[in-house]
Parts: structure tokens; C-alpha cells; sequence
């Protein structure tokens, strides 16, 4: 295991601020390698230096926290000091180790040059809109940018034990984590998609978007506002399942902003929701205020002990209320 130094004592400043170049993500094996940046007198820092064990061990004013936090995640090999994922056949696969730079200030590509790489975590959705020759197209987004259908799907097949792949937006200078929520379902759709084509005649527009909004809950939908429907306010339903366990309740808030629509776990899920209704097509943008509210108290009710199954419907209706009120703005 690598020994990280100690954080700089109170009111102290690091020696040595550290930042990270992400290389060969086109291939499919990334590595993520340190580099140290001394600091000067003047508190400017020098040109970043490949980070060698000796060198982080001798770090005697310490790291950041922002530096340590990476470090403690990279899972750096000890021998060539840098952490490398194998993507096997997939363009852009290797998520754990670029994972462990969401939120660092500073990430570039393997040369170095340029502004820093924003890394941060996305989820594939499905874009549907007008086509310019009339019609739909539908077609994978990552973090609102376009993913061609063959390198998704190489990038699906490839995927590791840790279920992640990144993808570069070079245009954005971002670098997306993403964790497909059922990548067999993703690239059944990749691929039917690569068959028959990403574009569909107005006549299958009803048909095209109640299939992909039952897939909603597995894979986030994107609809063009034309296809949107009426927008409508995000409702306060909650679904709250509730176990009987031998000692106690567990339970378990779901958010249901859209009765049509699916039920997610507070802040997960597709930000906007579709659903055909009688009256036609409607959807809303979620509210993630309130479900975060309701999620952390549900987090504190199942932090209390129960003293004993006479207490457990009572319990059960005050979550109930509680968590009611709170997603309906009370």
C-alpha cells in the first residue's frame, strides 16, 4: 500500500500540490498518472514533475485534502506509480480510476497542455427529437453530448467488473464516469438502434415513445420540448415500502413526481419524466430539493432503534406523514 503523508498542520500550506493526467483513453486502457507541482516562495508552483513514491513519502509539509482524497481512491500500483484500468475491447472503458478524480481542480490530458479537464459523473440517456426530413431521431447522449451508437456499444461490451466506462467530450474539455443503471438493456437498444437505424417516420411517433418511456426507469429519456406534452408540476407522491424484519422496520422511500410515471429513489433517475396519460402526453422536471429532504430522513429514521414490534405501525405511519409533508413543500 502506498503511505500518504500527513495533512499540513493547522494554518500550514503543502509543499507540493499534486494534479492528474489522464492518458490513453482512446484505446481503452486508462491511466491515470500523479504529478507534483513544488510550491515556490513566492506561493507560485513550478512545472508538474512525475510524482514518484520516494517523493510523496518524503512530502514533509503534507497534502492537501483534496490531493489525499484522490490518492486514497486511485489505487496507485506500486511499482510503476500510476493506476491503470483494463478496458478490454471497448473504446474509452475504465472507469474506476478516472472515477476517483470527479471533483479535482486539477486533471489534464497526457500532455498536459491546455485548461484542466472537468471530470464528473453522467448517465447515458436516450435523445428523442424532430428529425430535419420530418419524423424522429433518437440517439445516446452522455452529459448532453452525442455518443456515436458503435462506440457505445464497444464501450458496453467492454465493460469491467466495476460496471463503469468513460467518455471524453472534447468539445467541453470533460472527462464523464458513467455507470450504465442496466447496460444489457442499453445495448439491446445500441444495437437494435446500429440495425434498422436511429430514424423513425411520423406515423411510429406514438408507438416509439410509449416504448421507450416504459424503459424510463431503467434507461433516462430525453424528449424535444415539441414532444414533451404539457408540462405539469412535479406532485409530492411518495411510494414508501415498508419490511417487517425480525426486529424492526426497513423502509424504503421512492419518489413519484409523475403518477404515470416511474418511481426513483430520491435523486436518481432521469431528471425530466414522460408519461402517456388519456389526455395525452405529459411530463415534469423533478424537484431535487425535496426528495433529498425525504431521503435524509428516511437516512435518520433508520439510524433509530425500535423498541419493539408494538412501536412498528406507529412508526410506520409517522414516516409515512413526515416524509408526505416534507416533498409537498411542508
Amino acid at each position: 500500500a502506498i503511505a500518504l503523508p500527513r495533512s499540513p498542520a493547522p494554518g500550514g500550506v503543502p509543499a507540493l500540490r499534486l494534479s492528474f493526467r489522464v492518458a490513453d483513453w482512446r484505446v481503452g486502457n486508462v491511466h491515470v498518472v500523479p504529478y507534483r507541482e513544488q510550491r515556490r516562495k513566492d506561493g507560485s508552483h513550478g512545472a508538474p514533475k512525475r510524482l514518484t513514491a520516494r517523493e510523496l513519502e518524503r512530502a514533509e509539509a503534507g497534502l492537501a485534502e483534496e490531493d489525499q482524497a484522490v490518492l486514497r481512491l486511485l489505487g496507485l500500483n506500486t511499482r510503476t506509480f500510476y493506476a491503470y484500468s483494463c478496458g478490454g475491447s471497448g473504446l474509452g472503458v475504465g472507469g474506476r480510476a478516472v472515477e476517483a478524480l470527479v471533483g479535482h481542480p486539477r486533471v489534464f490530458p497526457s500532455s498536459g497542455e491546455g485548461p484542466p479537464l472537468t471530470v464528473e459523473r453522467a448517465a447515458v440517456a436516450l435523445s428523442v427529437r424532430p428529425a430535419p426530413e420530418g419524423g424522429l431521431e433518437v440517439m445516446p447522449t452522455a452529459g448532453g453530448a452525442p455518443v456515436p451508437l458503435t462506440q457505445l456499444r464497444r464501450c458496453l461490451e467492454g465493460l469491467g467488473v466495476d460496471q463503469t466506462f468513460t467518455w471524453v467530450d472534447e468539445e467541453r474539455r470533460r472527462v464523464l464516469v458513467i455507470r450504465p443503471e442496466a447496460p444489457e438493456v442499453l445495448a439491446t437498444i445500441a444495437a437494435a438502434l446500429e440495425r434498422r437505424g436511429q430514424r423513425f417516420p411520423p406515423q411510429a411517433e406514438s408507438a416509439l415513445l410509449e416504448r421507450l418511456g416504459a424503459l424510463q426507469a431503467l434507461v433516462p429519456l430525453e424528449l424535444d420540448p415539441a414532444l414533451a406534452g404539457e408540462e405539469v408540476p412535479p406532485g409530492p407522491a411518495l411510494v414508501v415500502r415498508l419490511a417487517l424484519r425480525e426486529v424492526g422496520l426497513s423502509l424504503q422511500v421512492l419518489a413519484r413526481p409523475l403518477l404515470e410515471a416511474p418511481a426513483y429513489p430520491p435523486g436518481e433517475g432521469p431528471p425530466r419524466l414522460v408519461a402517456s396519460t388519456p389526455a395525452g402526453r405529459r411530463s415534469c422536471r423533478r424537484a431535487p430539493d425535496p426528495e433529498a429532504h425525504a431521503d435524509a430522513y428516511v437516512d435518520g429514521l433508520r439510524r433509530r432503534e425500535i423498541p419493539g414490534p408494538a412501536s412498528e405501525p406507529g412508526l410506520a405511519r409517522t414516516a409515512i406523514g413526515r416524509l408526505s409533508r416534507m416533498l409537498d413543500g411542508g
